[in-house]
């Protein structure tokens, strides 16, 4: 089974995982703490610190430049958010051991890292026992040789893990890291970006690697819990699904685009509320990112629901009669190649079973939950017009359908719709959860979902759980944080997607033992790993009920 399969990579990859994601993963936070102890140890003998009324982990962290998980690994905390005052704390030389190591980010090369510490890559590949310089990945911790030393910054912290770079905010200076934006700072400290261009006297917003930056005391850091409550920063007293992440110490990739949603149930299994988180305003962002394979989910959806009202099951044969060929199959096969494998050339197949105008007119709209949404140019070109196919899906070929002795055609047509949409496909974060909430929550009034048979919409529940080769990166994270912390039976349905950089899923969180569902989806860029860290504080948020 695809989840027994997940289970076992939680047991023998813990390690591995840990190495990019930090905690909750015992195992790996306490191997990595464990090498960073020894070399504090013959640096320097810790510090004793005595928490204070109001003081948090990460606000103790900020004071003394070492990490939250640090903190806990120190003085054996399993919870950052419980810590009392008069409580003694051990604080580790955090910064200055960890002046010789570089935690790789998204897209950096060995090349550039040695570049960066005025070494070359035979030193680090040594030091690191690679063989191939081509397998290094994001979030893997590199040793700098004593040869190895920071171009024009030698005093600085030379670490570029995303968590700790941010660890001298609380000290009021902080030099700059290389893709650092200031609203990313203002999110991370709690100020807004005007008082930090004040502070430092700047007219815009652009930053210089080394760039040495005052940052006021804006009160607690943006997602630092107060004294007996859950980690939340306030806007007009609603909280915020960044102030959350950032109370996690996370700082968010380029281009990051997130949106929650929490379904309650009552006690017959019914929704009673929906309530949505986005991160920064992203959620519904429509230009700007691609969002590749997640839409294939429309294409089906919408392909699905023609042919049943034209008297058809998923089970019919359909035929494409195409400018230089004939193509045979069947709406289900179509259907679990799209959405199983990501076969691009079954999704286009499926946009011209929709219909160009039925698809961009009737299907996205209102009345089905879309605001933005269009699917306009096809897939894997290279491939699809050696077939006779159209790069645009205006041309829509005669098709025939046939089930049961019966035969239905859709003769051709030349689409009239008009989608704003510069790309093949361009869709929101706030569509992507709708369309996956109309899918999974048959309690939803029929109005609120889509209007597939009973058989059709069990089937197609099954095919966004079925076991896939590739693309389960934010799923595997989210199903070990709810591994952690509940007994219940849990089951996550999704559609991930990934192209030129982008990377994005959608996913839908079944938790037996539960009043409550959830919604996730991510797009994050550069990289299919660009979502791995997100998807671990989300899942640890939700899973932890702290997300409410």
């Amino acid at each position: 089974m695809r989840w027994d399969k997940l289970a076992r990579r939680v047991a023998v990859g813990v390690i591995a995982a840990g190495s990019l994601m930090g905690p909750p993963f015992a195992d790996a936070q306490a191997a990595d703490a464990g090498r960073v102890s020894v070399a504090a140890a013959a640096l320097a003998a810790p510090k004793t610190h005595v928490v204070q009324a109001g003081e948090t982990l990460i606000k103790i962290g900020n004071r003394y430049g070492c990490p939250v998980h640090r903190l806990q690994e120190a003085n054996k905390i399993e919870d950052p958010r419980r810590v009392r005052v008069g409580q003694r704390l051990t604080i580790p030389t955090c910064k200055s051991a960890l002046k010789r190591t570089h935690v790789i980010r998204s897209g950096e090369t060995l090349s550039e890292i040695a570049n960066r510490y005025d070494c070359d890559v035979g030193q680090l590949k040594q030091a690191n026992k690679i063989e191939d310089p081509r397998k290094v990945r994001a979030g893997q911790r590199l040793k700098l040789p004593s040869s190895c030393k920071k171009r024009g910054a030698a005093e600085a912290n030379t670490v570029s893990d995303p968590v700790d770079d941010l660890t001298t905010l609380g000290k009021g200076w902080y030099r700059a890291q290389s893709g650092d934006t200031l609203s990313e700072l203002a999110v991370m400290s709690g100020c807004s970006v005007k008082t930090i261009q004040r502070a430092n006297k700047m007219d815009g917003t652009a930053l210089r690697e080394g760039q040495r930056l005052r940052i006021p005391d804006c009160g607690q850091a943006a997602g630092s819990p107060s004294q007996g409550t859950s980690a939340v920063k306030r806007r007009g007293g609603a909280k915020t699904l960044e102030s959350l992440m950032a109370g996690e110490g996370f700082l968010p990739p380029t281009k990051f685009k997130a949106m929650v949603t929490v379904v309650d149930f009552d006690g017959q299994r019914n929704v009673k509320a929906r309530r949505r988180y986005g991160y920064a305003k992203t959620a519904d962002d429509v230009y700007g990112w691609n969002p590749a394979s997640t839409v294939k989910i429309y294409a089906a959806v919408a392909a699905l629901l023609r042919i049943e009202r034209k008297g058809f099951s998923r089970k019919a044969t359909v035929k494409f009669f195409g400018a230089a060929e004939k193509h045979e199959t069947t709406v289900e096969a179509l259907v679990e190649a799209s959405l199983i494998k990501s076969d691009n050339i079954a999704h286009n197949r499926l946009v011209q079973l929709a219909g160009f105008d039925n698809l961009n007119s009737n299907f996205f709209s209102s009345r089905y939950g879309f605001k933005k949404s269009a699917i306009s140019r096809a897939y894997e070109t290279k491939k699809w017009v050696p077939l006779g196919e159209a790069v645009s899906f205006r041309e829509t070929p005669k098709i025939v359908l046939r089930e049961r002795g019966k035969r239905r055609t859709i003769q051709a047509t030349t689409g009239t719709s008009k989608p704003k949409c510069a790309g093949g496909a361009c869709t929101s974060l706030l569509d992507l959860s709708e369309a996956m909430a109309r899918i999974m929550l048959d309690q939803l009034p029929a109005s609120k979902r889509y209007d597939l048979s009973r058989a059709t919409r069990r089937w197609l529940q099954r095919t966004l759980r079925a076991q896939r080769k590739r693309g389960d990166e934010v799923v595997d994270r989210l199903f070990q944080q709810f591994g952690e912390v509940t007994s219940g039976e849990v089951k996550i349905y999704h559609k991930a997607g990934y192209s030129q950089g982008w990377y994005s899923d959608v996913a839908y969180i079944y938790v037996g033992d539960r009043r409550q569902a959830y919604i996730v989806a991510l797009a994050g860029y550069k990289g299919r790993d660009s979502l791995n860290r997100a998807a671990t504080i989300i899942g640890k948020l939700l899973a932890n009920k702290n997300i409410k």
